[in-house]
């Protein structure tokens, strides 16, 4: 089922902090891979709890999440002259309790899901550049959850129902195709190769690049719950590792192959935050994410 709804745009102040040069880090969950290191911007929406980047295009437009008042808002950030100066934009499903932002084209189409007060399923959605926003449902599943689009339309993203998730394909007004239980897709380039995780008994996960036929899973080195978020042309995918609350991003290199030798593996951790997790990354190697560091913000790391 698919409805066109109007497109409900709020500005909102945003706030950056001054740029540091490199990340400092942290005592390591797992094995002490080398920093990615490059310059760091931080940011939290105005007058929010909590603030996560999800997602960049090759245009440096960032997607994310803001909390207000307890309920999840999507946002978009378009950067000025650099990552310190830019606005942000609230995207609100009409009529959605909560909304939140996963995936962003270069054409500037943006992925995520919302659900209203009463309803408990959640529901995907595709903003359209002409502010209109289409629901995506995966009949007889309870939740459809898009985390990615690419520059053709294709979306990939999970469905839950009954405690299982399964991940998706989506394009058009069709789902192209459905994983195997427990397993989900959380970003497509634009060659169509999708990452996305998996969680193995009795606990924990594993991550996998998926490129037609050709699967490769991986994990951080020592790490028993790697969860791969985003990736970009060349195929360098980002994501996070460890247990929730002390948890380390990651940077897995494109040119790793077969097997995951521990030097095609970066970290990505800020010094002092309770835990860092990586979302997305450009062609230019521009990563971004959010961490817990008395309140929960959003970080931009050019390389």
């Amino acid at each position: 089922m698919k409805r066109t709804l109007m497109r409900d745009l709020r500005a909102l102040a945003i706030y950056l902090l001054a740029p540091a040069i490199g990340l400092l880090l942290t005592g390591s969950i797992a094995g002490a891979q080398e920093p990615v290191e490059g310059t760091l911007y931080t940011f939290h929406c105005a007058g929010t709890g909590a603030t996560v980047a999800t997602d960049i295009n090759d245009s440096g437009t960032i997607v994310g999440r803001c909390s207000v008042s307890g309920s999840w808002h999507g946002f978009i950030y378009t950067k000025g002259e650099s990552y310190a100066d830019g606005s942000v934009t609230l995207l609100d499903v009409p009529g959605a309790t909560a909304t939140e932002a996963w995936g962003i084209n270069e054409q500037g189409e943006v992925v995520g899901f919302y659900y209203k007060g009463g309803d408990p399923v959640y529901h995907g959605f595709v903003r359209r550049l002409s502010g209109d926003y289409e629901t995506i449902d995966r009949q007889g599943e309870m939740n459809t959850m898009p985390e990615d689009i690419n520059d053709g339309g294709y979306v990939a993203g999970c469905v839950h129902n009954n405690g299982l998730m399964h991940g998706f394909v989506f394009s058009g007004d069709a789902f192209l195709s459905i994983e195997p239980a427990t397993s989900m897709h959380t970003g497509v380039n634009e060659s169509g190769t999708l990452v996305g995780y998996g969680f193995t008994p009795p606990a924990g996960a594993a991550s996998f690049i998926l490129s037609g036929v050709d699967r490769i899973d991986f994990s951080y080195p020592g790490a028993t719950n790697t969860q791969a978020w985003g990736l970009n042309q060349a195929g360098d995918v980002v994501g996070w590792y460890g247990v929730a609350a002390s948890s380390k991003g990651f940077l897995r290199l494109h040119a790793a192959p077969l097997g995951q030798p521990d030097d095609q593996f970066k970290q990505v951790a800020i010094a002092g935050a309770a835990w860092t997790r990586a979302f997305g990354i450009n062609e230019a190697g521009v990563i971004v994410g959010g961490y817990a560091q008395d309140g929960i913000h959003g970080f931009v790391l050019v390389q």
